[in-house]
């Protein structure tokens, strides 16, 4: 999947050399690290809903995240790769938004709310999230990989995906 969309997307493609590495397809090769988690994860709940992605509007998860929290609001819902300050476009002034996307894209104030930023969490971190989870969602609509998909698998979590290329490849 990923080899075609290089051929889409770059001009020439096909007249530079290139190799396909396919990723492993063993869930023992994802095994996920055993390391402690920071601060910045540790008080988060067993049993929470993890919304996977980040803060670009086609993975979804600011809107599937608010709307996850307001239909389940018992439910501490944590989500990976958005929090519920604005979207920033790379290279605009200090507090203005992205053009682009829903204007629902970032969280809510919602009480039982949660949102991390992926580039500031280590990768513990991560697989601290993914183990408390009592289910992991991945919104996307477009993706390159779906890593979420295999560290579900390797983890025995449920996971919600859409049926994209690289999830029905997985």
């Amino acid at each position: 999947f990923t080899a075609r969309q290089f051929e889409t997307r770059f001009a020439n493609v096909g007249r530079r050399p290139s190799v396909v590495a396919m990723h492993s397809m063993e869930p023992q090769d994802y095994a996920p690290s055993e390391g402690g988690p920071s601060n910045a994860v540790r008080d988060v709940p067993d049993g929470c809903i993890l919304v996977v992605g980040n803060q670009y509007p086609h993975k979804a998860v600011g809107d599937t995240a608010n709307r996850i929290a307001k239909t389940f609001p018992d439910r501490r819902v944590m989500a990976l790769g958005i929090t519920t300050a604005g979207l920033q476009q790379h290279g605009a002034p200090p507090g203005s938004r992205s053009p682009i996307g829903p204007q629902n894209a970032q969280l809510e104030d919602l009480p039982n709310l949660d949102g991390l930023s992926v580039g500031e969490l280590s990768d513990d971190d991560v697989t601290f999230l993914h183990r408390k989870a009592s289910v992991i969602v991945m919104p996307s609509h477009y993706e390159g990989f779906g890593m979420p998909v295999l560290m579900a698998l390797v983890l025995k979590k449920p996971i919600f995906a859409r049926r994209i290329p690289p999830v029905e490849e997985i």
